[in-house]
């Protein structure tokens, strides 16, 4: 029987080296194969086709009237950066290693160059008196619109081409991992006759909780080291790195070139984006681990609300909407804590803002019903689809990511006003109809009505 034992043990460590080489063999298959991707090629080609498309659209809506010369700067940046990595980049050396000729992109880059100063140079509205100068930009960008689609093509083809190579990998792959499941299968068949399947699984499920737990701590850690990396290493920078570019752009150290003026701007739009996701992930994380303090007072609500629809009016403005203090019942008061509440609101203003229509309104309404105030925020944008509003309130959800990139947005602001209304006591809601816009209504018990005192509350 010992004997037997042996050679069980002796079949199994066989099996064992043998599926470890194929499993090492698989590893390089697919390495080799993840480095053959065609994916990037594809991407960058098609996508500079696709930046050409944009900058000439808004070429034609400046024309129009309908943007003005900085989003023509943006389009032609963009366009130009992506020209550059396709020529010079990595993309580059992979479409000459597929022999696709790229002298077209060089001929673009060329007459990128020459349109530089033309395109930098636009009155930031269309002026009648520059149509000429307009209509040769547009000529000139229009003559690549067919050599970049042959381009596209092009690509498109050699990948193809590459593809049957791929599907034989694939199929080699899959033969192997065959050969490795039998193994596998074998080596655990012979592992339960020699030792007992009860004893070996609860050994392991011991050392999976084991280093589960150890997992946990770590992660632990590192969470609290990040957070506080996050606060002490990030926040101030930015904030000084902020301060820095308002100065300049005030002209506090002396005029600034205009040319220079909208990537400044951009600096700073972009420096207070990073320091909004700084403050509400640190405000996340502290809801989470439930260490977030609140001082909670005696709080107006009509004159609270006028505050707000003040302090968020210039952000409003940026996206050509505007902020109305609705009806708005005087004498309504509530337990609340002014700064959080502020926040609340802060964040539900900038939303409504960013997705109402241009020119838009967004309403912000007071009123009190049987012992409760409601506040409510309406806008009259684009509305919100039903199978995502269950999903407003987690944590990173966007209902429409790209646009999110386009206006800005973490995707933390409506977990935090959850989060601030719930340590309220108070009630969120959300109706909304595409098209027709989407109301949040936070409801609160007035302080005559409430029934918990203040010290209770608090706690």
């Amino acid at each position: 029987m010992i004997r037997f034992r042996w050679v069980l043990f002796m079949v199994l460590i066989l099996g064992l080296l043998f599926s470890a080489a194929s499993l090492g063999t698989l590893r390089g298959r697919m390495e080799s194969l993840g480095a053959q991707s065609p994916t990037g090629p594809v991407w960058f080609v098609t996508g500079v086709e696709f930046d050409l498309l944009r900058f000439e659209q808004s070429v034609s809506s400046y024309v129009l009237g309908q943007n003005n010369a900085d989003e023509v700067n943006l389009r032609f940046d963009i366009l130009w950066s992506r020209v550059d990595t396709v020529r010079f980049g990595e993309v580059g050396r992979k479409l000459r290693a597929m022999n696709v000729e790229t002298d077209d992109y060089t001929t673009l880059y060329e007459a990128l160059q020459f349109l530089e100063e033309r395109v930098v140079n636009l009155p930031n509205m269309f002026d009648p008196a520059d149509r000429d100068l307009v209509v040769g930009i547009l000529e000139e960008i229009r003559r690549f619109n067919v050599p970049m689609r042959d381009m596209s093509l092009d690509v498109l083809e050699a990948t193809s081409q590459e593809t049957k190579g791929w599907r034989e990998t694939l199929l080699q792959i899959a033969e192997l991992n065959s050969i490795i499941g039998i193994a596998m299968a074998l080596s655990v068949l012979l592992l339960v006759v020699v030792f007992g399947l009860d004893s070996v699984q609860s050994r392991r499920t011991l050392r999976e909780k084991e280093s589960l737990l150890a997992e946990a701590q770590a992660a632990n850690v590192a969470k609290s080291q990040f957070i506080s990396v996050i606060n002490h290493e990030l926040r101030t920078p930015l904030s000084s790195i902020k301060g820095a570019i308002s100065l300049i752009n005030g002209n506090a150290v002396g005029e600034v070139p205009e040319r220079f003026r909208r990537m400044l701007t951009l600096a700073e739009r972009n420096c207070n984006h990073l320091i909004q996701l700084v403050s509400d992930l640190l405000d996340a994380e502290k809801f989470r681990a439930g260490k977030m303090s609140y001082n909670f007072e005696q709080l107006a609500l009509a004159p609270f609300i006028r505050q707000c629809v003040a302090a968020n009016q210039s952000f409003a403005e940026t996206f050509g909407v505007r902020i109305e203090a609705g009806k708005l019942d005087e004498n309504v008061w509530i337990f609340a804590d002014e700064k959080r509440l502020s926040q609340v609101m802060t964040n539900l203003l900038s939303n409504a803002s960013k997705f109402s229509n241009t020119h838009g309104t967004v309403v912000v309404n007071v009123r009190s019903d049987e012992g409760t105030a409601e506040i409510s925020v309406q806008d009259f944008g684009r509305g919100i689809p039903k199978d995502s509003i269950g999903k407003l309130f987690e944590r990173f959800y966007q209902v429409d990511s790209s646009n999110e990139r386009e206006r800005g947005g973490t995707g933390l602001g409506l977990s935090i006003v959850k989060s601030i209304v719930e340590a309220h006591q108070g009630t969120l809601k959300v109706e909304s109809e595409v098209g027709l816009g989407t109301t949040f209504s936070i409801r609160f018990e007035q302080v005559e009505a409430a029934r918990q005192p203040l010290e209770a509350i608090s706690a």
